[in-house]
């Protein structure tokens, strides 16, 4: 599921404030991780949970790739984790803001060349 969060939106319509960081977590805690299936974009119909594993998934990607080795080339590549030392939970914090303007990007691009989807 892609989400896309309009911040000068948010910011301009349940408060006007001023700021100058910003610091949030990418992925799903453990705390989360370990209550159970829940609610809204967490539910179990979202498709981002293994009830085998007991825990989100934090990202997921499938779809077909012509060099991989399977009756219609599709693959599936799931990451997840939230015990130490396998949690993907990413910390960012975004230390300096100069304007109103944010636009924050994930670069896929780098991951993609880490990853190869024929193996």
């Amino acid at each position: 599921m892609l989400r896309k969060l309009n911040l000068k939106h948010f910011l301009n319509t349940v408060h006007r404030i001023n700021f100058n960081k910003i610091k949030f977590d990418f992925g799903v805690d453990s705390t989360i991780n370990v209550s159970g299936a829940l609610g809204c974009d967490l539910d179990l119909t979202k498709g981002m949970y293994w009830t085998w594993q007991s825990g989100y998934v934090n990202f997921k990607m499938e779809g077909t790739c012509s060099g991989r080795p399977s009756p219609k080339n599709d693959f599936e590549f799931h990451l997840g984790g939230h015990q130490i030392p396998f949690s993907l939970i990413q910390k960012i914090n975004v230390k300096t803001i100069t304007t109103n303007n944010i636009t924050i990007s994930l670069n896929l691009h780098a991951f993609f060349s880490e990853v190869d989807l024929a193996k």
